[in-house]
């Protein structure tokens, strides 16, 4: 993936972020290189080339979902879901934020899954949105990893991050 340095005039910003979260000990972090672009002789500037986001062992560990995966065993796990509201893919909104979710994978859910996803962060958002948000057994905490979730938001404060306002790009 080339990623753009629009809002980094230091070229350095973006792939300093990732080298902070890997050192956090984020459980995947993409490996990345700054490139300069050339298309068709044309110089288009300097870029970061990185790894895609995907499930994989070696990436994203999580196991993939198949579009039959629809009992209560396995429905629960097996997403990569993407905020993005460029909406390029099968989109959802949730229920009190308006936020476009896209699947990534799987690409297409089942009504089933999609389901099971629009109830879950309904359930998450109306928690953040209550008084006991920060209860440790029925907020927030018992919907996210929140040691993850900490060390993905100082690295997206440190570094500003902008997608991460849940914009475009938040995975």
């Amino acid at each position: 993936v080339l990623i753009a340095n629009h809002a980094d005039k230091t070229l350095v910003r973006n792939r300093l972020a990732m080298e902070f979260g890997a050192s956090l000990g984020m459980a995947w972090t993409p490996h990345t290189a700054s490139v300069e672009v050339f298309l068709n002789g044309r110089y288009e500037g300097v870029y970061l080339l990185s790894e895609n986001i995907r499930i994989a062992e070696d990436r994203v560990n999580i196991d993939e979902l198949a579009e039959d995966d629809v009992s209560a065993e396995v429905i629960s796990g097996g997403y990569l879901l993407e905020v993005d509201f460029r909406r390029d893919g099968y989109t959802m909104d949730t229920a009190i934020d308006q936020l476009p979710i896209v699947f990534q994978d799987p690409e297409e859910p089942a009504p089933e899954q999609e389901a099971y996803i629009r109830n879950y962060i309904k359930e998450f958002e109306s928690v953040l949105h209550s008084d006991g948000f920060a209860d440790p057994a029925l907020g927030y905490a018992a919907y996210i990893d929140v040691d993850s979730f900490i060390r993905w938001y100082l690295v997206n404060e440190i570094f500003r991050n902008v997608d991460a306002n849940m914009w475009s790009g938040c995975w």
